[in-house]
């Protein structure tokens, strides 16, 4: 599966279910505003490794019936796998880290990573995440809804190809960004 077409997935199934989403840097940032753009989307156009510590602070701040997804890629998350003991203690109900894998650093060059090598499964289970694996869009969408139906945390492993996919710029601006997100987020927790 393509990292664009698993992220088309995501934004598709977080729409369902009114789901918030934190999306890393780069490209996969792009391919998701590409795809699947919604004003619940938040893109980080520059913090590698982080889409899942903003996603945590998200969860831990919103209403637990406010699904928060957090994609983070497999380069990101190995430069910041010290969240991962937080997310154990924090353990919240609301909270999946969707991690795209696809064994390289891919919008800095295709460099690979050594995500083959490490099992996934083990250290979600240590770190107190149910762990789901998808290998295609159709266990990607069934582990995603389980994933936004049943209590958390969650790991969404997607392994996906390498490549980006040639898609433009996001057209506007951080500030734009934040606050756009921000309206839909007030907007979200309201209507709930």
């Amino acid at each position: 599966m393509r990292r664009v077409d698993a992220l088309k997935v995501v934004g598709e199934e977080a729409d369902s279910e009114d789901a918030v989403v934190v999306v890393h840097l780069g490209f996969p940032a792009r391919e998701l505003y590409h795809v699947y753009d919604r004003p619940l989307n938040f893109y980080m156009l520059g913090s590698m490794g982080q889409s899942c510590s903003v996603g945590l602070g998200l969860a831990l701040s919103l209403p637990d019936d406010v699904e928060v997804l957090a994609v983070e890629g497999d380069g990101g998350l190995m430069m910041n796998m010290g969240i991962l003991p937080t997310i154990a203690q924090e353990s919240p109900p609301n909270y999946s880290l969707v991690l795209v894998d696809n064994s390289a650093y891919d919008t800095t060059g295709g460099q690979p990573t050594p995500s083959e090598r490490i099992d996934w499964k083990s250290v979600a289970k240590a770190h107190g995440m149910t762990y789901l694996r998808a290998e295609d869009e159709r266990s990607l969408r069934d582990a995603l809804r389980r994933a936004l139906r049943e209590e958390g945390p969650h790991m969404v492993h997607a392994v996906v190809e390498r490549g980006n996919a040639d898609v433009p710029l996001i057209d506007m601006t951080p500030h734009e960004i934040i606050s756009r997100f921000m309206r839909a987020l007030e907007k979200r927790v309201k209507d709930r």
